[in-house]
């Protein structure tokens, strides 16, 4: 689906069509938001304070099936966990309009390998302390970040490859690897 018919179909939904939601920090919900922005598509950036988040997830209409965020309303859809919510968006931005199975599974492994090996390790480096309980952050940081900065070398090797992982412009997976990359700086 084209840009233009991605924005068409919005007016149908009215302001408050599209509506994310995660927490006041860049996280799981960061490389979502830069897609959305970059497509031109308005969308309700919600950001719940964690002293509200205990009442809230409780509503499955506000944190999904599942109970946590991020979540993605478009329209009468409900979208819960971030890689579902990423494929969910390429599909509705048309990303993924005349590739094989193949290179969509290839688009969504580098989300999955920037999200699991750059944005979400920084989190557990950030978080050593309570992820894993008697581990030093002096002990933790280096063995994540090898491992990180290998898993993510592949990613800066096939880039150089091409202006895009998405094509000609930027998509989805764009966004998960610039988002890896920058947490890892």
């Amino acid at each position: 689906m084209a840009a233009t018919s991605v924005r068409s179909t919005l007016t149908s939904f009215g302001a408050h069509g599209i509506e994310l939601r995660y927490f006041p920090v860049i996280g799981r919900a960061q490389s979502l938001r830069h897609a959305l922005s970059d497509a031109g598509i308005p969308f309700e950036d919600v950001r719940i304070p964690m002293t509200e988040w205990p009442a809230k997830r409780e509503d499955p209409t506000f944190a999904g099936p599942y109970r946590g965020l991020p979540t993605l309303r478009w329209g009468d859809a409900t979208v819960a966990e971030t890689f579902a919510i990423a494929g969910f968006v390429a599909r509705r931005l048309g990303q993924y309009n005349g590739l094989s199975d193949k290179k969509i599974a290839e688009l969504e492994g580098i989300v999955s390998n920037a999200y699991l090996e750059g944005i979400r390790c920084v989190a557990e480096m950030i978080w050593t302390d309570s992820v894993n309980s008697g581990i030093e952050l002096a002990v933790s940081v280096p063995r994540h970040l090898a491992r990180s900065l290998q898993k993510l070398s592949s990613l800066d090797a096939a880039a150089s490859e091409s202006e895009w992982f998405a094509g000609a412009s930027p998509g989805v997976a764009d966004f998960f690897v610039a988002e890896a990359f920058e947490a890892m700086l």
